[in-house]
């Protein structure tokens, strides 16, 4: 059975190289840890101002998934016969179909090594963008260390045209090694974050309220090639946010678009749904939904976020695993837990296999145990969360994809019926599993 699955993923992929190799579209690829899915979608918000995009739905970044994106299809779950219903719409669409986009734009991820050089052999690009891997990347499971991960994803230079650009994170761990792999490339090399040099580079950023002291949404200043210009990010917070910004600055800088246009197109960009977004909680409360996934870069900027905010009342973490970490999976839960302590939260509810850990860490740093609970799944901790927070209490919702922690966003919605455009993992599909 496995061998046929991947034939069949072999199939699809091919059927979509077909589609690319006639199509005239300008092709960016993102690429990294976290951060891939905004990064994506604000490249793809900037490129709207210039024609037409089509970009990876979700985070189809699998190898089905960019194949699905350009054969323009949805994933048939474990359906079979919808399967071989895709496999013959592919077959068709392979033998005279192109793409009517003017960009195309994909988020491309690997879990297990040799992932990217299947992905390649389909692919071609003019701009690769990588975002943040952290220290201790996310999908550690199944490569030897980091740096074999970060290899693995920039793997998909191959991909990339002699006269394309690569766009990096100059602020992240593994920059030196992406800038010295695309340097052998012989590919061209912009970067943005904080740091002075950046192409793209963030100034400042600071929160939004509204005037019940309730956030908003966040103001970054990002300059790119003298263009120096305040963006607004609506509906989500966090510091991190500014780095997708500035990635998309970069990706107009490397394709000789203007700049203008195009920091007047990202204006007012609103994050994907399960990253920091912010949603109206029971009793008066706001919830900061983060639950699309975890790592352990993601979740410190979370509670870095949490800890920053005006509060007035409680600060309240609602974590699940971070999972895929590998060998490095107790290390980091305890890091985080600590982290939890050290940042002034003031109620933890660990969610997962590896909530005991968080918890343990956070109480040995300083939380007393009674303002700590642990609980193996999300549904045996939903009649306690709903009943947690009040007014002007802050809730941070957390964890990897696995944890469901979005069910607990579900529960302490003001209006749960909005949960289905507001959500991760809403369709029916996901309400089975």
């Amino acid at each position: 059975m496995e061998i046929l699955k991947r034939n069949f993923e072999t199939f699809l992929l091919s059927r979509a190289a077909r589609i690319l190799a006639r199509s005239e579209c300008v092709v960016v690829l993102v690429v990294g840890s976290v951060g891939k899915t905004s990064t994506k979608d604000a490249a793809a918000a900037m490129l709207r101002a210039f024609g037409t995009v089509r970009v990876s739905p979700k985070s189809y970044n699998s190898d089905v998934g960019v194949a699905l994106t350009i054969l323009g299809m949805k994933t048939a779950w474990t359906n079979p016969l919808a399967w071989i219903h895709v496999g013959l719409i592919a077959w068709w669409k392979g033998m005279r179909s192109t793409l009517p986009e003017r960009y195309l734009v994909l988020e491309v991820g690997a879990d297990r090594p040799g992932d990217i050089a299947r992905i390649v052999k389909s692919l071609r690009a003019d701009v690769v963008v990588s975002t943040a891997w952290g220290i201790t990347p996310v999908h550690m499971q199944f490569f030897d260390s980091p740096e074999s991960l970060v290899r693995e994803d920039i793997a998909i230079l191959g991909a990339l045209a002699q006269e394309g650009a690569i766009i990096a994170d100059a602020d992240d761990h593994w920059f030196g090694l992406v800038n010295d792999v695309a340097t052998k490339h012989g590919a061209r090399i912009l970067s943005y974050g904080r740091y002075a040099q950046a192409d793209s580079r963030i100034i400042d950023s600071d929160t939004v309220y509204d005037e019940k002291d309730r956030p908003t949404g966040m103001r970054f200043e990002v300059e790119c090639s003298g263009v120096r210009r305040d963006l607004r990010l609506h509906g989500a917070v966090g510091r991190h946010f500014g780095y997708p910004l500035a990635a998309a600055f970069c990706v107009a800088k490397a394709l000789g678009l203007d700049l203008d246009i195009a920091s007047r197109s990202i204006d007012g960009f609103a994050g994907p749904n399960g990253r920091m977004r912010i949603i109206d909680g029971v009793r008066g409360s706001v919830l900061i939904d983060d639950t699309y996934n975890s790592s352990p870069i993601a979740a410190e900027a979370a509670i870095d976020t949490l800890s920053n905010l005006k509060v007035t009342g409680m600060r309240i973490a609602i974590l699940g695993d971070m999972r895929e970490l590998g060998v490095a999976t107790d290390r980091e839960h305890g890091r985080i837990g600590a982290l939890c302590a050290r940042k002034g939260i003031n109620r933890l509810i660990a969610i997962g296999d590896h909530a005991q850990k968080l918890a343990d860490a956070a109480i040995e740093v300083g939380m007393t145990p009674e303002s700590v609970s642990v609980f193996a799944h999300v549904d045996d901790a939903l009649e306690q969360i709903v009943n947690l927070p009040g007014e002007h209490d802050v809730v941070l919702l957390k964890g990897s994809q696995g944890v469901r922690i979005e069910r607990a966003t579900k529960a302490l919605m003001e209006r749960p019926a909005e949960a289905p455009s507001l959500l991760v993992r809403q369709d029916s599909a996901w309400s089975k599993r």
